[in-house]
């Protein structure tokens, strides 16, 4: 009789075995990229596409702030543009006063009338210059002192200021 060692092994079912562990991986690498829409869930993948795939998304993110900075920026300048046009017209409407005042026909009660209304418009852009903000921040009134646009009462001109600091986009 034979005594010999004899090791029993189905080789069909081993077979059977590693193919359903490589279908296993392959559907749950198919998952992952399904459930994150990305080619590329992770360094292990393709570390170097991981690497650029990464560079570009920053480099998205750096994109679509510098848009909202613009945005922004946007908005700051058509609030100091609605500003400054109010100005505008306030200021044209004193140069009218001023040159009416000084044709000579005005009686005393007319001048005071016109001198009145001028000095409500200088009160008036005061006010503005005060009140224009965006996002706290004063945009015809540096940090809360001195307006840029100040029309001094009873001087009869204009003047700006220059020692304001200056806003800088990137």
């Amino acid at each position: 009789m034979y005594s010999g060692l004899f090791i029993n092994s189905n080789q069909s079912a081993i077979v059977a075995e590693n193919n359903l562990q490589n279908t296993s991986n392959s559907l749950s690498t198919s998952l992952d990229r399904l459930s994150s829409g990305l080619r590329i869930t992770g360094a292990y993948v393709d570390p170097a596409g991981y690497q650029i795939a990464q560079g570009l998304n920053s480099s998205s993110l750096g994109i679509s702030q510098a848009t909202r900075n613009s945005n922004n920026a946007n908005s700051l300048v058509s609030i100091a543009s609605g500003g400054l046009s109010t100005i505008q017209g306030m200021l044209g409407t004193m140069q009218t006063l001023a040159t009416e005042a000084a044709n000579g026909t005005e009686s005393s009660q007319d001048l005071k009338a016109l001198t009145s209304e001028y000095y409500q418009l200088a009160s008036e852009i005061t006010q503005i210059s005060q009140s224009n903000q965006f996002n706290g921040l004063h945009l015809l009134n540096a940090n809360g002192g001195n307006p840029y646009i100040n029309v001094p009462s009873g001087a009869g001109s204009i003047s700006y200021n220059t020692t304001a600091s200056a806003l800088v986009f990137k």
